[in-house]
């Protein structure tokens, strides 16, 4: 049975976000995979993407850079990354909501994009 939050999340506000992989596995195996993960960090910031990360990154150089136009804006993002830290096995992330459900939408996007690749790797 799932458990509804009780804090909430406001806007303009700082949080320490932190997950772990299941039974403590690591998440991060190699270079490619950290790589992996800053980048949809980066891209799951914004709202009102058109497409998935993972479509996102096999367009074209030009239409990647048309699509970062259209989303890169004042006032377009979820949350202000502060800081992070990506371990083998966790991360944790220092982040300012900017908008409402910011940090919820942002940490749901990172979490099942890197979780289907990462899964689509390892089989």
């Amino acid at each position: 049975m799932a458990t509804l939050r009780k804090t909430i999340l406001a806007n303009d506000q700082f949080y320490h976000i932190f997950n772990r992989g299941v039974e403590k596995r690591d998440i991060f195996t190699d270079k490619r995979e950290y790589k992996r993960a800053l980048g949809t960090l980066k891209y799951y910031q914004y709202r009102n993407l058109a497409i998935k990360f993972s479509k996102f990154l096999v367009q074209t150089p030009q239409n990647q850079e048309k699509i970062l136009t259209q989303i890169v804006k004042p006032g377009n993002k979820l949350v202000d990354i502060v800081s992070f830290c990506l371990m083998p096995n966790h991360f944790h992330f220092l982040i300012k909501q900017l908008s409402d459900n910011g940090i919820s939408t942002f940490i749901a996007n990172f979490t099942n994009s890197y979780t289907k690749y990462f899964n689509t790797k390892h089989d």
